[in-house]
């Protein structure tokens, strides 16, 4: 048999998604198995044998019954897995499932949770901007940036954007680059200017989060009324209620005033940041957020890693979820808080 290709493996990470999102007993393992042209994924039980092929089994435990064939990940975090066995596969894949696979995991952190995972997701210069201040941002990422962000809007249920980038950027927020299914398009803000027309082609479905009871939408637009705290969209709770809507896992793509918020509120759980070699000077952002007076009151990072991505890198880093500084110091009111 021909060594294992990028597209194959592809093909199993994302239909390991699928099957993750309709489990309904505890996980306990899934195996991607590759036949020349094709690969079939079980999870929790094996309904052929396998023995003649290689493998790529996500498990906590050693599994009987496989053959020499397989290459072995543990769980380990939201963003981690850890390589336990290797055989028929070679650096730059394994490299590539390290990568990929743990978003394919996230709806079992959901599951638990109760709740949608979040990652947010920025192209930025060395000095942290992601626009400048007119709005362009073409091109800070390079091509692999792009087929990257096409790979996570493919393992993600939902993608979400802020008001002013529908506005502004008008972005369909498919899948192109890469095979794989579109993900639930997700708006949160308030204008009356928004048009919806290019995100609802091909029948795709859409929500519209909002705190204006004003401008709710009919038709084909679902539209899920905002909570607020304390002058600020809840975010945690907007989270669970994607969750009871079956997204287990949310991209937050755009824009700088929307991340925030989340940030701000405690309920990004992933940052990625695709960081280009160049300095802008000025420009838009990517994170705004109430003044600290120390470095320890920063927002921090349980685990995070360096990829490359083509000639440039991408911070990919776990979020400490608890309770941040200001929130602290304000006993539960942040000071100037991002609104829409």
């Amino acid at each position: 048999m021909k060594p294992l290709n990028l597209d194959l493996i592809w093909t199993g990470i994302a239909k390991l998604h699928q099957s993750l999102k309709l489990l309904t007993t505890p996980f306990e393992f899934a195996v991607l198995s590759f036949e020349e042209k094709d690969v079939d994924v079980y999870v929790n039980a094996l309904t052929k044998s396998i023995k003649s092929s290689p493998s790529i089994v996500v498990s906590q435990q050693v599994m009987e019954n496989l053959n020499g064939l397989h290459t072995r990940f543990e769980p380990d975090s939201l963003t981690e897995v850890h390589l336990r066995k290797t055989s028929y596969i070679t650096d730059e894949h394994v490299g590539f499932v390290k990568q990929y696979i743990p978003y394919a995991l996230l709806p079992l952190y959901a599951n638990k949770e109760q709740r949608t995972i979040t990652i947010s997701h920025f192209a930025q210069s060395l000095d942290g901007k992601i626009a400048t201040n007119e709005g362009n941002s073409k091109w800070i990422g390079n091509k692999e940036n792009l087929i990257h962000a096409h790979r996570m809007r493919a393992l993600c249920d939902a993608i979400l954007i802020g008001s002013n980038t529908l506005i502004h950027d008008n972005p369909s927020l498919t899948v192109r680059n890469v095979p794989g299914n579109d993900p639930v398009k997700v708006v949160i803000g308030q204008s009356s200017e928004l048009n919806f027309t290019k995100l609802l082609e091909n029948n795709a479905r859409v929500i519209y989060i909002t705190n204006d009871r004003n401008n709710c939408r009919t038709g084909r637009v679902e539209t899920i009324g905002a909570p607020e705290i304390h002058g600020m969209l809840d975010c945690d709770k907007i989270l669970k209620k994607l969750y009871k809507r079956g997204i287990h896992s949310l991209y937050i793509e755009g824009g700088s005033k929307t991340a925030s918020n989340f940030l701000i509120n405690n309920s990004i759980d992933i940052v990625q940041l695709h960081i280009a070699p160049l300095i802008m000077g000025s420009g838009i952002v990517n994170f705004s957020l109430p003044e600290i007076k120390a470095i320890n009151e920063s927002i921090s990072f349980k685990k995070f890693n360096f990829t490359p991505v083509g000639r440039h890198i991408m911070f990919t880093g776990e979020v400490k979820r608890h309770q941040i500084p200001w929130k602290q110091k304000h006993s539960g009111t942040c000071p100037n808080p991002v609104q829409y």
